[in-house]
């Protein structure tokens, strides 16, 4: 099976486990240099399932090519969620705890690492730069009618913005109370 993935490990351990029911030994993944992929070729994705099933139904070769403008509708997206942040600060405005609701959005169906984007790593990256004794992250994961999200350019990394926009907004009203 020939795969512009990054991950073509990932892609032999799933195809062979879990698709075709083979050996990973019988099963020959070739991903020749994909160029910048920036995560979004380190999936497994439906055409290349189902160009696997033709390939056997017919007993040759097919190949699944398609237009950069067919994978901007069709690819796995990033980062598609709703926040709520609380924040507690000390009267010099020293972190003291965070508090995070989010409704992540996981797309029509699940892509390879989807959960673990929005549950086991958004938590601890919360925080970004800023030192958090206490935080608490509440997620729940909704199947909506767009593709699936997940990790994109990074796994989360643009959430360290919650603490720095509530900490602007904790602020702002710090200086509005002393002031009226």
């Amino acid at each position: 099976m020939w795969t512009t993935s990054q991950f073509p490990h990932v892609v032999k351990v799933l195809m062979g486990n879990f698709v075709l029911n083979i050996p990973q030994h019988k099963l020959r993944i070739v991903a020749p240099d994909v160029g910048g992929g920036f995560g979004v070729k380190q999936f497994l994705y439906a055409e290349e399932i189902i160009t696997t099933w033709a390939s056997r139904k017919v007993g040759r070769p097919v190949k699944w090519v398609n237009e950069r403008s067919e994978g901007f509708l069709s690819d796995a997206h990033g980062r598609d969620h709703v926040s709520e942040a609380e924040l507690a600060l000390d009267e010099t405005g020293k972190f003291l705890g965070l508090k995070v609701r989010t409704i992540a959005n996981m797309g029509g169906y699940l892509s390879t690492f989807g959960p673990n984007i929005p549950t086991n790593l958004y938590g601890l990256l919360l925080a970004g730069v800023y030192t958090t004794p206490a935080i608490h992250c509440e997620v729940k994961g909704v199947f909506t009618n767009t593709v699936p999200v997940d990790a994109y350019r990074g796994a989360g990394p643009s959430r360290g913005d919650l603490p720095a926009g509530a900490s602007r907004r904790c602020r702002g009203q710090r200086d509005e109370d002393r002031q009226g």
